[in-house]
C-alpha cells in the first residue's frame, strides 16, 4: 500500500537535495544541476545513514537536467539489493530526456535498517525502482522523475508484511531558485511514485 502522507511522510517531505555546485533555472519549473548531491532523510527512519550513492555521468555535466531517487529501509529486515533502471517504454505524452535511456544501476550489497541508497539520475524519465527483501519478496515502484524532484521511498514492517511509503518534493536548492508547489516539469507533468 502506498502512503504519501501521515506521521512519517510529513518529516520526509521536508528532505533536502543539497547541491555542492551551481544551479540555475532554465525555464518554467526546469531545474539544472552539474553537481553531485545527497539526500537527507529524517523522521521517517531512526538515525538515518546513507549507505551508497550513485551519480549518473550525465548529471555531472553543466546544464544537466536531473533529480534524485532514494530508497530507505525502515523495516525489521535486510534489503539485499536496490536497483534503479530506466523503463524501456517511456511515456509518449511527456518530454523524455534521452540521457536516461542507458540508466541501470544496481547496488548488490545489503541495506540495513535505517540506511538508504541514493541515485542521482537524468530527468524527465520513467524509472523502475526495485528492491529485494532478504528471505522476503522483491518489490518495485514506477517513478516518473522530473528535474529538481527528490523522490523518496521507504518500506516499513516485517519481512513478510511490509508496505511502501513515499514523498516527492522539490530539492531545497530548487526551492531557493523559485520552485513552489508540487514538483513538475516545464510542461506541468508531475513527479510521481506509483
Amino acid at each position: 500500500m502506498l502512503q504519501g502522507h501521515g506521521k512519517f511522510g510529513i518529516g520526509l517531505a521536508v528532505c533536502a537535495l543539497a547541491l555542492s555546485a551551481s544551479t540555475a533555472w532554465a525555464g518554467d519549473n526546469v531545474f539544472t544541476t552539474s553537481a553531485d548531491a545527497t539526500v537527507d532523510l529524517w523522521d521517517a527512519i531512526s538515525s538515518p545513514k546513507e549507505d551508497k550513492r550513485y551519480t549518473d555521468s550525465y548529471c555531472k555535466k553543466a546544464g544537466a537536467l536531473c533529480g534524485a531517487i532514494a530508497y530507505a529501509n525502515g523495516g525489521g529486515y535486510v534489503v539485499s539489493w536496490v536497483q534503479v533502471k530506466a523503463k524501456s517504454t517511456q511515456p509518449s505524452n511527456k518530454p523524455i530526456n534521452s540521457a536516461c535511456a542507458s540508466v541501470s544501476k544496481k547496488f548488490e550489497s545489503n541495506v540495513e535498517l535505517n540506511e538508504y541508497d541514493t541515485f542521482i539520475v537524468p530527468a524527465n524519465c520513467l524509472y523502475k525502482l526495485k528492491i529485494n527483501i532478504a528471505s522476503g519478496p522483491k518489490k518495485d515502484r514506477d517513478i516518473f522523475l522530473t528535474p529538481g524532484c527528490v523522490a523518496q521511498t521507504w518500506t516499513k514492517g516485517t519481512t513478510g508484511s511490509n508496505s511502501w511509503h513515499y514523498s516527492v518534493n522539490w530539492s531545497d536548492q530548487a526551492k531557493q531558485n523559485g520552485a513552489s508547489g508540487d514538483p513538475k516539469d516545464s510542461e506541468g507533468n508531475p513527479c510521481t511514485v506509483k
